[in-house]
């Protein structure tokens, strides 16, 4: 009778250590394509963050410019006109007296009302009126007036603009007057520019 003998050898040493070796190299390459991917990932975000951020920009600037468009008037209906706004001509008021539109600044006049400085001169408050704007006929404009500033609106009609001569303010006024004139030079650089004044 014939025994058969099992071969019980097992792993040897060299069959051990290619088994390590192909271990590592499996995992090498998982932690490169892990890594790859990561990298690919990062890279996608940092894409789809700056195009974010560059339609945000985009919109912003757009909205700036719709901001830009949409500029503010103060009407005078009683003459007719409009007169467009500016960021030195913040709080632009007026009064009507004698067929003339009258005009000051509401910072401006609010602080000489509380100064207790604002001259009032038959029920009139003086630093309501820094600059004046009336309608003027043609031959008046020909006559080009000194001291005051005249031109044709598109409707044909004539302006004539002009500031106070006198101050506003009574007393000691040094403290005031720089204000004064700031308020009365804003207003007449707004309402000297044909373009800023528009028929209504």
């Amino acid at each position: 009778m014939t025994s058969l003998r099992n071969d019980q050898r097992g792993l040897g040493l060299w069959e051990i250590i290619l088994l390590i070796l192909i271990l590592l190299i499996l995992a090498l390459v998982g932690w490169r394509v892990w890594e790859a991917k990561q990298e690919s990932d990062k890279s996608s975000k940092n894409a789809e963050s700056a195009s974010n951020s560059q339609a945000a920009s985009k919109e912003s600037g757009q909205k700036q410019e719709e901001n830009k468009d949409e500029v503010s008037y103060l009407e005078v209906p009683q003459l007719k006109v409009k007169v467009k706004l500016n960021a030195s001509v913040t709080g632009l008021q007026y009064v009507m007296q004698n067929d003339s539109a009258y005009f000051t600044l509401k910072s401006f006049l609010d602080e000489a009302n509380n100064s207790g400085k604002a001259m009032v001169t038959n029920g009139q408050n003086q630093c309501e009126q820094l600059a004046a704007m009336s309608l003027i006929t043609k031959e008046e404009f020909e006559d080009d007036i000194q001291n005051t500033k005249e031109y044709q609106l598109s409707d044909g009609r004539y302006v004539s603009v002009a500031g106070s001569q006198a101050s506003c303010l009574q007393g000691d006024t040094a403290e005031w007057s720089t204000s004064e004139a700031t308020a009365r030079t804003a207003i007449l650089k707004v309402i000297e520019d044909k373009n800023n004044v528009l028929p209504l």
